[in-house]
């Protein structure tokens, strides 16, 4: 590459890094499009509790304070499934035992192959603080 090329190609990066980095900051409102429309009517510091909710749990965020002294925590309550439970693996030779050959004639009355009672979910709650990502979240409702 001869040095007249390398000229032009080093000022064609430094024009499309200033161009990219003067689009990137630019700032224009839109109007009429879905984005534009009010969500909610509140005024900045309003919204002080908001609840989502989901077929396994709900979480519920609270704001107290205004400005940089606003706090938000978190009540978790949510169902946790238990682990399910591994079946015993088969012999190191992967050779089917005279039990497993006679698997498919129907159940053979063993204790072992009794039904399973379904396992109970367990509840979890919890209250945390929130993170500044939740407070940013819960500032994007606000106008």
């Amino acid at each position: 590459m001869s040095p007249r090329a390398l000229w032009v190609h080093a000022i064609v990066c430094v024009l499309a890094v200033v161009f990219a980095w003067r689009m990137a900051h630019r700032v224009e409102e839109k109007t009429g499009g879905p984005s534009s429309r009010t969500l909610l009517d509140a005024a900045a510091g309003e919204v002080v509790a908001v609840e989502y909710t989901w077929a396994r749990g709900t979480s519920k965020l609270t704001s107290a304070g205004t400005g940089k002294d606003r706090v938000v925590t978190v009540d978790l309550a949510r169902e946790i499934e238990p682990p399910k439970e591994k079946k015993p693996a088969k012999d190191a030779k992967g050779d089917a035992g005279p039990e497993d050959a006679a698997s498919d004639a129907g159940p053979s009355g063993d204790a072992s192959e009794a039904p399973v009672a379904p396992v109970e979910k367990k509840r979890e709650e919890a209250k945390f603080p929130a993170g500044r990502t939740v407070l940013n979240g819960l500032e994007a409702l606000e106008p």
